[in-house]
């Protein structure tokens, strides 16, 4: 991606990144909820989102200028995909134990 393209997307990112943050807001409110029946699952869960942030800041690091945008969308999915299937786990009979089959996959 040229430099021309990345100021074209600027104001897509922050949307995206707006949009995360709301559901990592509502996600936040899920977890306090089940932290009362089941915290040693929630206690996994944030630990493994730690461990993704952490991998994800390493790949930014590490990528070129040119393709950090490219990454950085590629982050943009993988957390899409981790609130999509969250939500999921919130909807289950048990959600404490579907949230412990996801940290199992």
């Amino acid at each position: 991606m040229n430099y021309v393209n990345f100021v074209k997307n600027i104001p897509n990112i922050k949307n995206v990144r707006s949009e995360q943050l709301e559901r990592q807001n509502q996600t936040d409110v899920e977890l306090k909820k089940l932290n009362d029946t089941c915290p040693d699952i929630v206690a996994e869960y944030l630990l493994f989102q730690r461990q993704l942030s952490r991998i994800q800041q390493k790949e930014m690091i590490d990528s070129s200028i040119i393709g950090m945008v490219d990454v950085l969308y590629k982050h943009f999915d993988e957390n899409n995909n981790i609130y999509n299937d969250f939500f999921k786990i919130i909807e289950c009979k048990n959600p404490c134990e579907c949230l412990q089959g996801m940290m199992r996959n």
